[in-house]
């Protein structure tokens, strides 16, 4: 992956956000990152990233309405991280992909690299 592709991490959780930042940073993206639904929008229209990791479990707003805001101007792939699994399994429109946590820094490595390679 070029070194001028970007990501958005949207994930309140410290740890789990560095987590996901290192490990995008490693696969050669310039990462951005943000606590809370409202700081993820504004990071994304700031950024314009190539991809963005979206938690569900927010603690201002849920992801999936996250989505939907950020479908109004954004195509980029969205990587959805939550631990309920209906909603791994039903997808939503707005969502590319959804992955459950906790999860492996491998399969977060393919997933981002696959989703990248879509677009």
């Amino acid at each position: 992956m070029p070194d001028s592709r970007t990501a958005v991490v949207i994930e309140d959780d410290d740890d789990v956000r560095g987590l996901i930042g290192a490990v995008l940073l490693a696969a050669g993206l310039q990462v951005h990152a943000a606590a809370s639904g409202g700081n993820g929008i504004s990071a994304v229209r700031e950024h314009q990233p190539d991809l963005i990791i979206l938690d569900y479990g927010l603690p201002d707003v849920d992801g999936l309405s996250v989505a939907e805001s950020l479908r109004e101007f954004t195509t980029a792939p969205i990587l959805l991280l939550t631990a309920r699994e209906d909603l791994v399994a039903a997808g939503h429109a707005a969502i590319t992909d959804a992955m459950s946590k906790p999860f492996q820094v491998t399969d977060l490595s393919r997933r981002a690299q696959a989703l990248l390679g879509r677009t």
